[in-house]
């Protein structure tokens, strides 16, 4: 009986040494990537948690598609790190406050009330134009750039991070949208047992976010949870099984990998 030679060679990919693995590992070697012509540091969890902070459609859904100035909101905030946060700092207090506001006014604020919250809405509108400014005149410094081809750069490393996808299903430990506090510092407690030296300022600012994933994993098979597996192999077979039968339907991948140990 033959063997499909393209099913083959997929089969004999060793595990773990896709492209992307490659690429994951070159970030973690080097802590760098590069878009436009120009390095910047690798996506940290402190990166994310600002875009999360920010509602980047990188990490919060919109309607509308991506375009240059969010791409140049996330690279100036990979660039300044730090140094971006203080107007993030005064445009959260403000939309905290305001919340906080319109709570006690309820569904009829008062004349002087609806002055308030008018002012808070200028206000927030006044620190988001400051946080643009910021961003244009770093984008200036970049010079010439094609963007829908720096986007697809940038979306390479930015979805980094298979490590996470290893994790079963039901892990609590997987990947989630909402970069907060809470989730920093679960991360925190669970890189802890494989790293008890690491700092939260060196998981925040200094860890690739994709090196992240793999801690994590460690982590979890430390503690003996079973089903951790690679599903590349799987999702590449499943791919090409739908091509043979001419459909497109999406289908969930199959583990086709031994469970971790």
């Amino acid at each position: 009986m033959s063997v499909d030679p393209e099913l083959a060679k997929i089969l004999e990919t060793p595990e773990g040494d896709t492209t992307r693995d490659q690429l994951e590992t070159v970030m973690a070697l080097c802590g760098k990537i590069v878009v436009a012509g120009h390095e910047f540091p690798a996506p940290t969890t402190a990166f994310f948690a600002m875009l999360h902070a920010i509602r980047s459609p990188f990490l919060v859904p919109r309607e509308q598609p991506l375009d240059t100035i969010d791409l140049c909101r996330a690279l100036y905030l990979l660039a300044e790190g730090k140094r971006a946060l203080p107007v993030i700092l005064q445009w959260k207090r403000r939309e905290d406050f305001m919340e906080e506001f319109r709570e006690r006014c309820g569904n009829a604020p008062s004349p002087d009330e609806a002055v308030v919250l008018s002012r808070l809405v200028d206000g927030i509108a006044d620190l988001q134009g400051k946080f643009d400014a910021e961003t244009i005149r770093f984008s200036e410094k970049l010079g010439f750039f094609q963007p829908d081809e720096a986007l697809r750069e940038f979306s390479a490393y930015i979805a980094a991070g298979s490590g996470f996808s290893m994790l079963p299903r039901d892990d609590s430990s997987k990947k989630k949208g909402v970069f907060n506090l809470d989730y920093i510092t679960f991360l925190m407690a669970k890189i802890s047992t494989v790293m008890p030296s690491v700092t939260l300022n060196e998981l925040l600012w200094e860890l690739p976010f994709a090196t992240v994933g793999f801690l994590v994993v460690q982590a979890e098979r430390k503690r003996g949870v079973k089903g951790i597996s690679r599903d590349d192999v799987s999702r590449k077979l499943w791919r090409k099984f739908q091509e043979r039968k001419g459909s497109s339907k999406p289908q969930p991948p199959i583990h086709t990998s031994n469970p971790s140990k």
